[in-house]
């Protein structure tokens, strides 16, 4: 069973909210098979490669992320920070991406972000994942 809670801000977000909620409901996503994985947690911000492994992930609809326990587990799963507006083609949260049975997407405040999923995402940690970006489904 997917969970999942997308915490849209504008009128666009919550028509994405809703087609998201209506892809989940209809559709099971495999996770990708070459995936780039959140390796650690220098800063929880997206935009630092140091929490890729040295190499950001390819902001162009391309990239498939994967969030998993690599490393520290303290370190390399529970909270991060989307810091600049992403678009990415699929998000995948596997059981070793949680903190206390969730995992969270944040966003910086006072701004607020977009999280553009070209492919959807896929929840199999058997938690909840937090989503407070906009998201856009193209």
């Amino acid at each position: 069973m997917i969970s999942m809670k997308v915490y849209p801000r504008s009128c666009y977000g919550r028509f994405a909210g809703l087609i998201l909620a209506a892809l989940l409901t209809s559709a099971t996503f495999s996770a990708p098979v070459m995936a780039q994985t959140w390796r650690t947690m220098t800063s929880g911000y997206w935009s630092d490669a140091l929490n890729w492994g040295g190499t950001l992930p390819a902001n162009d609809g391309t990239a498939d992320l994967l969030f998993a326990q690599i490393g520290d587990p303290i370190k390399s799963h529970g909270f991060t920070t989307m810091d600049i507006n992403w678009n990415v083609h699929s998000i995948t949260w596997n059981s070793t991406s949680l903190d206390q049975g969730q995992t969270y997407i944040n966003v910086p405040t006072p701004t607020q972000t977009v999280l553009t999923l070209q492919a959807g995402f896929s929840n199999v940690s058997g938690g909840i994942a937090h989503i407070y970006p906009d998201v856009a489904i193209p």
